[in-house]
């Protein structure tokens, strides 16, 4: 301390090499903020930059190297895979989630975060067409009801309520579950970032914006895809030059949304020429894009007037 000033600083050691994995600096005005609020806002970071399904400790136990030194349960590796597929939003990677948490489940049928991750694993294929489990649309909501009975207050169990009612393109409910998972853990990234597509999707860009922006708060070293809430509320708007921006920086590796977006907002600036190579990616990776683009776009996008508003810019391509 320094008269009114703190200092706060913070380290994480791997002690089995001797490495830092994580540091943060805190600095505080005494006469600006109370010990309480430095009190919530450091332990609040902490906790997301290091026990968040984004954070420190998670990535660290992911790595292949890590697990020499300690042996994980089935549950621990399927968590573990669940937030890796979750990150990356890779084909390859959630299909060895689904894997993983369907061997999980056999030996633990009725485990709440095992059942709520396999719900979630079933939105993704669909949401993202990926084509993993022929009954996923039809299995994930039972599942999402299963796991919030088996245990009402495991978050990620509410949280597939969130999506479920958002795919249902139920506004009202779906935003009011967000409300509801975000106020049972507000340090949680991302749940909190997955509700923020929700709800941005459902047509709440600002509830939406606010979650996406604690979330990055939360955790600074965030997936490219977080700015897709950025690119919906802007595209809305008809702000295409900040689209495009936003654009750029989603990566979604063998998804449609990272040509989509780009072709689109290049499509709406009349950079036609630049759009026809994301145009032809997104064909690649459906060849029926064209005549099915609708269906691919509204699981996700949800409204009517998204989808019609991407619609009508990727047909000027």
């Amino acid at each position: 301390t320094s008269g009114s000033k703190v200092r706060i600083t913070t380290d994480l050691l791997d002690t089995s090499a001797g490495t830092s994995l994580w540091a943060r600096t805190f600095e505080y005005d005494l006469e600006e903020t109370s010990l309480f609020e430095i009190e919530d806002a450091v332990t609040s970071q902490v906790a997301g930059a290091l026990g968040d399904g984004l954070g420190v400790i998670f990535r660290r136990l992911h790595s292949e190297n890590y697990r020499k030194y300690i042996r994980l349960s089935d549950v621990t590796n399927a968590v573990l895979s669940y937030n890796y597929a979750w990150t990356l939003q890779d084909h390859q990677a959630w299909s060895r989630t689904n894997d993983a948490v369907s061997e999980a489940l056999v030996a633990h049928p009725d485990d709440a975060l095992l059942t709520a991750l396999q719900s979630n694993i079933y939105y993704a294929d669909v949401v993202h067409a990926l084509n993993i489990v022929p009954d996923g649309q039809t299995r994930m909501r039972p599942l999402a009801d299963k796991a919030v009975a088996l245990d009402p207050d495991l978050q990620v169990a509410q949280y597939n309520m969130v999506v479920q009612n958002a795919f249902a393109g139920d506004a009202t409910q779906c935003v009011e579950a967000a409300r509801k998972v975000v106020a049972l853990n507000p340090n949680n990234a991302r749940v909190l970032s997955g509700c923020a597509v929700a709800t941005t999707s459902v047509g709440a860009y600002e509830l939406g914006k606010g979650l996406i922006e604690r979330a990055k708060q939360l955790n600074p070293q965030y997936p490219g895809w977080f700015f897709f809430i950025d690119f919906v509320a802007n595209f809305h708007r008809g702000q295409h030059e900040e689209a495009w921006a936003n654009a750029r920086l989603i990566e979604t590796p063998g998804l449609i949304w990272e040509p989509l977006t780009r072709a689109a907002a290049l499509a709406k600036l009349g950079r036609i020429d630049e759009a026809q190579p994301f145009i032809e990616e997104l064909v690649q990776l459906k060849p029926d894009f064209k005549e099915k683009s609708r269906d691919y776009i509204k699981p996700l996008l949800v409204t009517d007037e998204h989808v019609d508003m991407i619609c009508d810019a990727l047909s000027r391509c």
